[in-house]
């Protein structure tokens, strides 16, 4: 009960900054507030994939444009400074790559953009 202690614990507008950090669609930011409190983090998931199944594009859309590019790691520790652990942690591959390979990744994530409209999102 680690994750749903912790989020009932928080007062509305850090428990609404914690949950943005999962998933920045404020549907889904709204809805989970709303479920609260959770009596176990089995709650939380159950909670949580519920509310996901009701997003619409324009939801998903909304998270995806808060998420940073591949290898963009400015953008990542801007985006992600109060989460430095998980964002590290997701973009651990690009952290490593060379100039080169960075550039390039930036180079085809904004063609992706360009051509789609959103990020490229590995998951």
């Amino acid at each position: 009960m680690q994750v749903a202690n912790a989020l009932n614990a928080l007062d509305d507008d850090a428990a609404h900054a914690a949950l943005g950090n999962c998933c920045a669609a404020s549907t889904w930011v709204n809805g989970m507030l709303a479920r609260r409190p959770f009596v176990d983090d089995a709650a939380v998931q159950a909670a949580a994939a519920d509310v996901a199944a009701g997003l619409g594009e324009a939801d998903w859309l909304e998270a995806f444009a808060a998420h940073p590019m591949i290898g963009d790691v400015e953008s990542l520790r801007k985006k992600y400074a109060a989460t430095k652990a998980i964002a590290t942690g997701e973009q651990s591959g690009a952290s490593g790559a060379s100039e080169e390979t960075l550039a390039e990744l930036a180079k085809l994530n904004r063609e992706y953009h360009e051509k789609f409209g959103f990020i490229f999102i590995v998951f």
